[in-house]
């Protein structure tokens, strides 16, 4: 039996919903259902928590920490955000900290869909930094 439960929280307009006893099948259920509105998911065994994403507050938090480089994907578009001297984020069309990856390459692969299992991703992704990523980008030492 699945319960609902809203949680405070200490951030003003965010909100929080616990369901408990949700399996994974159901997580994987209400993570297609959401799509790509802005709701965060969270599975936890057999607990999904539902929050509203406060992206502005976020980023503020990262900032004041000093978080160099941000990644956001929203389940179609990968952005790089990086750090200003205020400590705001500006999108980038590449990584700081990964200069020479092909930030396309990445969201392709963030993107890819109908694979039997993670498995087969991964192979893929790791076959894709073999042939096409380290070659270009030899590390040190390789000569």
């Amino acid at each position: 039996m699945n319960t609902v439960t809203k949680t405070p929280t200490s951030i003003a307009g965010e909100h929080r919903i616990v369901i408990r006893g949700v399996g994974w099948q159901g997580y994987q259920s209400l993570l297609k259902m959401v799509g790509d509105q802005p709701v965060r998911l969270t599975y936890d065994r057999g607990d999904v928590e539902l929050m509203s994403q406060l992206p502005i507050h976020e980023l503020g938090i990262y900032g004041s920490l000093g978080v160099p480089e941000i990644w956001r994907f929203n389940g179609r578009d990968l952005k790089v955000l990086l750090r200003q001297e205020d400590g705001s984020y500006r999108q980038n069309a590449q990584s700081a900290a990964f200069p020479n990856v092909p930030m396309a390459e990445i969201e392709r692969f963030a993107t890819m869909e109908g694979f039997r299992d993670q498995n087969e991703w991964a192979r893929q992704f790791r076959e894709w930094v073999r042939q096409d990523l380290l070659p270009r980008n030899p590390l040190p030492g390789d000569a």
